[in-house]
C-alpha cells in the first residue's frame, strides 16, 4: 500500500472543459494514471492522479485552473467480488470515512494481471493504513 498525490479541480460544468484540461497536460508530457469526473448541476469536480505532479500543478495554475492537493491511499486489489467490500468494512470498523474513491488499471506486468488500483480519499490516512495492513 502506498500514497499518491491527487489534484482536485472544482470547475463550472461546460462542454469541452475536460478536453482543454487534459490537452494542456498532454502538451506538457503529463500522463494521467487515473481520474474521476463528476457533475452536480452547474459545477463539476475532477480528481487526477498523474505521473508528473509538479508539472501538472504548474500547468493547471498557468491555465487559470486552481487545483487542491490531497494525499490519497493507493491500493492494489484483486479484481474479484468482495474486494471493495472487504476494504470498506475494514475502514468502517476503524471509523474512517471514505470521502471519494475511484479505480484505475493496475500496472501492465504479469504480477498485476487480474488486479485493479483503487484510489481512496479518506478522513484519516494514518489510521486507514493501519486498518488495511
Amino acid at each position: 500500500m502506498r500514497y499518491a498525490q491527487e489534484l482536485t479541480l472544482r470547475l463550472a460544468n461546460r462542454s469541452g472543459l475536460l478536453a482543454e484540461i487534459t490537452s494542456a497536460l498532454w502538451r506538457k508530457g503529463v500522463n494521467i494514471h487515473a481520474f474521476s469526473a463528476e457533475v452536480d448541476g452547474r459545477d463539476g469536480t475532477l480528481h487526477l492522479i498523474v505521473d508528473k505532479f509538479t508539472v501538472a500543478k504548474k500547468t493547471l495554475v498557468e491555465n487559470g485552473w486552481e487545483a487542491a492537493e490531497e494525499k490519497v491511499l493507493v491500493l492494489t486489489l484483486v479484481d474479484k467480488p468482495g474486494s471493495l467490500a472487504f476494504i470498506a468494512s475494514k475502514l468502517a470498523e476503524m471509523g474512517i470515512n471514505i470521502r471519494h474513491a475511484y479505480a484505475g488499471a493496475a500496472d501492465a506486468g504479469a504480477a498485476d494481471k487480474g488486479k485493479i488500483k483503487m484510489y481512496l480519499g479518506v478522513s484519516d490516512l494514518t489510521q486507514a493504513r493501519k486498518a488495511l495492513r
